[in-house]
């Protein structure tokens, strides 16, 4: 009995192995050599000798334990037992050509963990491994993406981004601190120091015209984010830089007929750095560090009042009125010691000359005259001379301090196109030239020494002479605020612009001028350049 049951048993463990290895016969697939195991799964799953042909190769072994196998329509399946779940993946094409550069799975990508699969983007298609990713489209080819590169770009995700494709492999930076990938729509960078970072645009134009990341920026450290003013900022290791849109804003025109002066100072060389419009950009959103009298906000915005902080203490509000893209103006308000509704235009512009463009800070003041109960930088032309004057020098002594640089229309704009004032040698305007011949002033000359922040205020009255004596001594009355306001003519005729008394105007109604000549033709289009969002 035992016998018999011993025959049995035998018979049942002898016919299963025979089964077990009639199934594994069936199982293997000869297309040209013998596909077999996970690799004939993953050929068939998608779509067999119709989409791979037949295999080229035997299987054969691969790195660390896995298994390959070449097809005729440009493929080959990849398996290891512990990639993928144990999934042999397909890699074909470009990207498999693409793959082999990098020395198959022996290098840095390894084993791929996907198909070849389309992208979300009409036309592209990808594999993931182990070690990066390779994308491919028509236009862009195949490229390899890894690391804390490829996580910010995926944290953008992927191609549908606004990076769109990779355009490179992953390089390393010609420093050798760094890698970057170029993409159709920009670059991420990538250094121990700051991680992985985006740049695009004309922020990336810019980055890339004076340097990349061997400039004095180095690389970024952040992401873009927005500013005030529309702009797009991006911060680097060095300096950031911000792009700053075309602002269309003009500033009201200067109207000799209630001029008090029209000023030109000397500023110094355009740069690559600075010029017309970035310098105003810098000022209006550094205000405090750059103006000479305090009071105001550090960044000003049109419309917002403010007081200026005065020697006395006397109540002086002023309102921004117009912001530019190369100035801004101020307007004095009721109750302005200086008589409300003066308005100063501060406005950077470019003179061109033998070679070398210079940026100048012109000022005009104007305005009705009325109620003034004080001289000050609103309405005499000395006084205003020792103020702009230490605007002008505080420009020339901290703007190269700034953490920023700007990214404005005029710096596409060469220096050839510059607008001209008239120079001794030049006989006429030449086109488009704005024709100012006012007296142009350097700061250098003029000691401010003694113009702190605070405005210097004088009696209605007070002559040239006296003026120029008390401001480079600061011997400054104090003044408090009177009690009645001389109201003064609303008017200034241009012939009576020299101090002279004019019919039915008292001693006392006399604003400090000196002789002036200025043409008011101004194009439209100055400051104008070429960038655009």
């Amino acid at each position: 009995m035992k016998i018999k049951n011993l025959g049995i048993a035998t018979f049942a463990a002898i016919s299963s192995l025979s089964i077990a290895a009639n199934s594994t016969a069936i199982a293997d697939e000869f297309h040209g050599y013998w596909v077999k195991g996970r690799i004939l799964d993953t050929y068939n799953r998608l779509g067999g000798y119709k989409t791979f042909g037949n295999a080229n190769t035997e299987e054969r072994d691969a790195a660390r334990g896995g298994k390959f196998q070449n097809f005729q329509n440009n493929a080959s399946i990849y398996w290891h037992p512990s990639v993928s779940n144990g999934t042999a993946r397909q890699v074909g094409g470009r990207i498999r050509d693409k793959w082999e550069d990098y020395d198959w799975e022996h290098g840095h990508l390894k084993y791929p963990t996907t198909d070849e699969l389309p992208t979300r983007t009409a036309g592209g298609r990808f594999n993931h491994f182990e070690g990066g990713s390779i994308y491919w489209s028509p236009a862009t080819g195949a490229h390899t993406i890894q690391g804390m590169i490829r996580d910010r770009w995926a944290a953008q995700d992927w191609e549908v981004g606004s990076l769109g494709f990779p355009t490179t492999d992953e390089r390393a930076t010609p420093n050798g601190v760094g890698n970057f990938n170029h993409f159709e729509g920009g670059s991420i960078y990538w250094s121990p120091a700051t991680g992985a970072h985006t740049v695009q645009g004309r922020i990336r134009d810019y980055w890339a015209k004076v340097g990349w990341e061997k400039s004095r920026f180095g690389f970024p450290v952040s992401e873009e984010y927005k500013v005030s003013g529309g702009a797009i900022q991006q911060n680097f290791q060095g300096e950031d830089l911000q792009w700053v849109p075309s602002n269309s804003s003009q500033l009201a025109p200067y109207n000799p007929r209630y001029g008090s002066y029209d000023q030109q100072y000397l500023l110094f060389d355009q740069n690559e750095r600075w010029t017309p419009q970035s310098i105003n950009r810098e000022v209006v959103t550094h205000f405090n560090q750059y103006f000479t009298f305090t009071g105001c906000p550090d960044e000003i915005n049109v419309g917002a009042e403010c007081v200026l902080d005065t020697v006395g203490g006397i109540y002086a509000p002023i309102r921004i009125e117009a912001i530019s893209a190369d100035g801004f103006s101020i307007r004095s308000l009721e109750g302005h010691p200086e008589g409300a509704d003066r308005l100063i235009n501060f406005k950077f512009t470019t003179y061109y000359y033998n070679g070398a463009t210079n940026i100048r800070l012109r000022v005009q003041a104007s305005g009705p005259a009325s109620r003034a109960s004080n001289l000050g930088p609103f309405n005499s032309e000395t006084i205003a001379r020792y103020s702009w004057s230490t605007f002008s020098k505080n420009l020339q002594n901290r703007i190269n301090n700034a953490s920023t640089t700007y990214i404005t229309s005029d710096k596409s704009t060469p220096p050839a196109q510059a607008f001209r004032a008239i120079s001794p040698q030049d006989a006429t305007p030449p086109p488009n030239d704005p024709g100012v011949e006012t007296d142009v002033i350097d700061p250098a000359n003029v000691d401010t020494s003694k113009i702190t922040n605070k405005v210097p205020l004088y009696p209605i009255g007070t002559d040239n002479a006296e003026l120029e004596k008390s401001l480079g001594t600061a011997d400054i009355p104090a003044i408090s605020a009177p009690e009645e306001t001389t109201t003064l003519e609303t008017e200034i005729p241009a012939d009576n612009r020299e101090g002279s008394k004019s019919p039915g105007t008292t001693e006392s109604e006399n604003i400090d001028s000196k002789p002036y000549k200025t043409t008011t033709a101004t194009p439209n289009n100055i400051g104008q350049g070429l960038l655009s969002p």
